[in-house]
């Protein structure tokens, strides 16, 4: 994947580089960003360095994921801006890009709901069943509490007890 997004925050460019396994920002663009590179030296940071392409040729760059970009924000002592930006342009924009959408963060609880997916349809299945065999039974009393000459009127609403007679008797 490796594609490069360029931003702009207050005038500055920001690049973000999409890998198969997460979002980058390029440190040397957010250390730009007042209070940023200070909160990333108190931040406990494992960098990963990538050559990109740029404009006049090739250069070696330093990355850091997204939730270390978050980490350093915590950090940090007025970063409600750059929060702000992140959260409302850039990573909106970057979940819109088709096949980016699986780095949304998930609750922890869709997850389990997505492993409990197959047990939750057989939990379902066998409630539907329970209610069939309920209302079966539940017929089956009632039935069973009428006279028998009455059964045929209250399953079929008529009966045809008269062999001459034509037509059907109703109560």
């Amino acid at each position: 994947m490796n594609e490069i997004l360029n931003f702009t925050f207050h005038q500055m460019p920001v690049r973000v580089l999409l890998k198969e396994d997460g979002i980058y920002f390029v440190y040397r663009d957010l250390r730009r960003v007042p209070g940023f590179r200070s909160a990333a030296e108190k931040a406990d940071m494992t960098p990963t360095y990538q050559r990109i392409k740029t404009a006049v040729g090739s250069t070696m760059v330093r990355l850091l994921p997204r939730n270390t970009v978050f980490t350093v924000l915590s950090h940090m002592k007025d970063s409600r801006r750059l929060s702000k930006w992140l959260m409302e342009d850039v990573l909106p924009e970057i979940y819109k890009r088709p096949g980016c959408e699986r780095f949304r963060p998930r609750p922890p609880w869709e997850s389990r709901r997505q492993a409990n997916a197959p047990e939750a349809e057989k939990s379902a299945r066998d409630n539907a069943v329970r209610n069939l065999l309920l209302t079966y039974f539940s017929l089956m009393r009632i039935l069973m509490s009428v006279p028998v000459e009455r059964q045929a009127i209250l399953l079929f609403g008529f009966t045809n007890d008269a062999p001459g007679k034509k037509g059907c008797k109703h109560d």
